[in-house]
């Protein structure tokens, strides 16, 4: 038995390496093609996620002055956010694995059958000449002519005709690198004089035909084993003179009845159940399997060599297979991936029905006699293996015809599906769209070809057709895209209530499908059923607790009709999704409960432009206070700003918070107010943050001024008191002998008049009168009553011998001087005069 399962333990080293490449990448296909079946719908479809950017009004902590605290209104920004699916997204990925799939295949079988006479070499003859056919060579070049065709055949029959004559010279390898220069070569001549934008796209969507025609074949020749591996162990155990009959019927019938069961779901008699296996996994045990046993099959019959012949024809039509099915599910063309499970599981039927009694009738003696008869399983003495074969050839025929003419038409609707694709690719959407339709013809609701009507529809804004056809996609079988876009595209033409009726079946259907609550509270929220929101924001968040979407979705709903108070709470409760508009959200609750952020993990596209999550996030942090932000300084606010100009207005108000907050508070100061010189209706919002930051640097008169124009009057008339301006001038002097006079101390402290004085002085005296000048200058715009500032200006200007702006500076000034200072800058500027 260990001969029979380690068959190639006799075979040169050569030999051995290139089974076991061609081995692994067979597993390497399946393991593929496994994980393109398992995302299903999500190979082409993948699940946008739109964002809507929102702007509230709060109260944020600003001063704490004396006794008193005062907050003032501020704009932030949050996020919430929903599905959609996207428009049909295809990867030329699969085309070329397909196309070299469907050639290095094509290139072991005729490595294989070059080596036989008569009616196989005609078969390889026939294949080679099939391939070319299907492949539709005259497409490259858009011509109707077959010249195309007539040179490729050319090429590729001499060099046939070459291998099958040096048979005898030519190992596997030379045969099998020959035949890979000639598809590289004509690859490469296609790519280079081809006049369509996707060359192999054409020749791999259009050869599925000759693709799907080799897997049913294959399909066919390995039906059987999976039963014929069973009868193998059964036989190899067997005890002579002990009857192994009960333990033969016990095996074939558990795998009938198995193979059944997927025949019954895949023809939708029963439901999908898990203990059912898949159609592929049939598939693909039977073709493993095969390499075994199609190794007996040619030993015990003798038509040709295994090693020469048999292994590579096999591995070839097991390769192409596998290519086809992993197309199928990688392209989601369900017409074509219900063919061929339709077909690998009727086949599995009859084919292991059929060898099961083909192997009752022809060795119940040996089988009551305990004797190991696979050792002549394909040797028979009655009933010969090629009339069993025929005989489940009938049955499958026979089955099929049950369906009618369905199959037929799925196999055809999957054909068109792929040369749709085809055009998708190549940007022909006008002819992919006749050739989904043509599909659809065939198979009227298979979710391939309205998926992709209704992302045509989508690209041309056509929202009534996209309706037509995502619902037409859900009807043979309901899936969360048809769902989704149909919920979308009703909602875009105000048919709110049966956009809401989509997503309340939709949640019956698939109970675990958090995007489906998502959606549904969003839509939810425009009619203010706030209970019903949060419980599918909370249901959603449940399903997937790591998710961006549903985790901001969950801060949005609190900041907008939470109480302050509950955000910490809430906040915490939201402990999963990494997005940008999770970091927006949590943000905006930051700002208003007081915690620290930190800018350092923001990160810009390269052009730019910010999107909705990133702008709401930069704007909140940039806002706050307590942000610790070296990654975007005021300078690139501004460049950011020139390239979104959707934002200008918010990020002129994140340009002056990041100013005032973290590099130059004058600076800050200056563009706040310039914002509130602006006609926006946001005007009196910063005048009043202006009059708060004025009051926080001392400029207690232009405050007031500011908080009364603002509108905030009750602030305005708490602070405008005799007692608070004592005590304002106490904390200037104050914060003046703990500050070095620098222009660094400046920064902190602007509008400080003893700080400037100080600082101008030390100025004067390093020899920089101009700056001390200007320093004095640009406070006197929001200090314009400081008795100091004013004595100090005069000065400056006589340093700088600028008589006229002394002149003006003691004329401005004299209501806030005493007359004996009055009377000594006057002194001042008259020796300035004198000769």
């Amino acid at each position: 038995m260990k001969e029979d399962w380690i068959f190639w333990g006799n075979w040169s080293k050569k030999e051995k390496i290139l089974f076991f490449a061609f081995f692994l990448c067979l597993i390497g296909l399946i393991a593929y093609t496994f994980f393109l079946k398992s995302k299903g719908l999500e190979n082409v479809v993948h699940w946008d996620v739109v964002s809507v950017l929102r702007e509230k009004l709060v109260q944020t902590p600003a001063l704490y002055w004396d006794k008193f605290s005062f907050s003032s209104t501020a704009p932030l920004w949050y996020v919430n956010e929903y599905y959609s699916p996207s428009t049909i997204q295809l990867s030329p990925v699969l085309s070329y694995i397909y196309l070299a799939a469907l050639l290095l295949g094509t290139s072991l079988i005729l490595n294989g059958l070059s080596r036989l006479r008569g009616v196989w070499f005609l078969v390889g003859a026939l294949l080679l000449g099939g391939v070319l056919v299907a492949v539709r060579p005259e497409n490259l070049f858009l011509t109707a002519h077959r010249w195309p065709f007539l040179v490729a055949f050319t090429i590729c029959g001499l060099t046939y005709y070459f291998t099958h004559n040096a048979a005898k010279s030519l190992n596997v390898f030379k045969t099998l690198g020959i035949w890979i220069g000639v598809w590289i070569l004509l690859v490469l001549v296609c790519l280079k004089f081809s006049v369509i934008n996707v060359p192999v796209v054409a020749l791999s969507h259009y050869g599925v035909s000759i693709g799907v025609l080799l897997s049913m074949l294959f399909m066919f020749l390995c039906a059987h084993e999976i039963v014929s591996a069973l009868l193998s162990i059964v036989s190899d155990r067997a005890v002579k003179e002990k009857s192994s009959l009960m333990e033969v019927l016990i095996m074939g019938l558990v795998f009938l009845f198995n193979a059944l069961l997927v025949y019954l779901e895949n023809s939708n008699r029963i439901s999908t159940g898990s203990y059912i296996p898949p159609a592929f996994l049939v598939f693909v045990s039977n073709g493993l399997l095969g390499i075994w046993g199609f190794r007996k099959l040619s030993e015990q019959k003798e038509w040709f060599t295994y090693l020469g012949v048999g292994l590579w024809v096999y591995l070839g039509l097991f390769l192409v297979s596998l290519g086809t099915w992993a197309f199928a599910y990688g392209t989601y063309n369900t017409p074509l991936i219900e063919f061929l499970e339709d077909f690998a599981s009727i086949s599995a039927v009859a084919g292991g029905g059929v060898f099961l009694t083909y192997s009752l009738l022809n060795f119940w003696p040996l089988i009551k006699g305990g004797l190991p008869f696979h050792k002549v399983i394909y040797k028979p003495p009655f009933l010969s293996f090629i009339i069993a074969r025929v005989a489940a050839l009938f049955v499958i025929f026979f089955l099929f015809a049950l369906k009618s003419q369905y199959s037929l038409y799925q196999f055809k609707s999957g054909l068109h599906n792929a040369i749709g694709d085809f055009y998708e690719l190549e940007g022909d959407f006008r002819s992919a769209e006749t050739y989904y339709k043509s599909a659809a013809g065939f198979d009227a609701y298979n979710q391939k070809s309205n998926l992709a009507l209704a992302s045509l529809s989508v690209k041309a804004k056509d929202d009534v057709n996209a309706v037509i056809y995502y619902r037409q996609a859900g009807e043979k079988q309901p899936n969360l895209a048809s769902i989704l876009g149909l919920s979308q595209y009703l909602d875009a033409q105000d048919f709110y209530f049966d956009a809401l009726f989509q997503l309340k079946e939709g949640t019956k259907l698939f109970p675990q499908e958090h995007k489906l609550y998502t959606n549904l509270a969003h839509l939810q929220e425009r009619a203010g059923v706030m209970d019903s929101v949060l419980v599918n924001i909370n249901q959603a968040m449940d399903l997937c607790p790591k998710c961006a979407p549903e985790n901001a979705n969950f801060l949005a709903f609190w900041i907008a009709n939470g109480k302050p108070e509950k955000w910490e709470e809430m906040s915490a409760l939201s402990k999963g999704g990494e997005g940008y508009s999770v970091k927006a959200n949590r943000a905006a609750m930051a700002r208003v409960i007081g915690e620290e952020l930190d800018l350092s993990d923001f990160r810009l596209e390269k052009d730019s432009l910010l999107d909705v999550s990133r702008a709401a996030y930069l704007l909140n942090s940039l806002s706050h206070g307590f942000t610790k932000n070296e990654k975007v300084t005021a300078e690139e606010v501004r460049k950011i700003q020139q390239k979104n100009e959707e934002y200008f207005e918010p990020l002129s108000w994140a340009y002056a918070m990041q100013k005032y907050y973290r590099e130059d508070k004058l600076d800050g100061i200056k563009a706040m107010r310039t914002l509130g010189d602006s006609p926006s209706k946001m005007a009196p919002v910063y005048k009043q943050n202006l009059g708060m930051w004025l009051m926080n640097e001392g400029a207690y008169t232009k405050a007031i001024e500011f908080l009364k124009s603002s509108g905030d009057e009750s602030s305005a008339a708490l602070l405008n008191t005799p007692e608070i301006r004592i005590k304002v001038d106490s904390a200037l002097r104050g914060q003046s002998e703990s500050l070095a006079p620098t222009l660094e101390a400046v920064k902190k402290a602007p509008l400080n008049p003893y700080v400037l004085v100080k600082t101008a002085d030390a100025l004067s005296k390093e020899g920089r009168k101009l700056d001390a000048y200007n320093l004095i200058f640009y406070a006197l715009e929001f200090q314009p009553d400081s008795p100091l500032l004013w004595r100090t200006y005069v000065q400056k200007a006589l340093d700088l011998s600028m008589k006229a702006y002394a002149e003006e500076g003691l004329e401005n000034g004299s209501p806030y001087l005493s007359q004996d200072e009055i009377m000594a800058l006057r002194e001042k500027i008259q020796r300035l005069t004198m000769p």
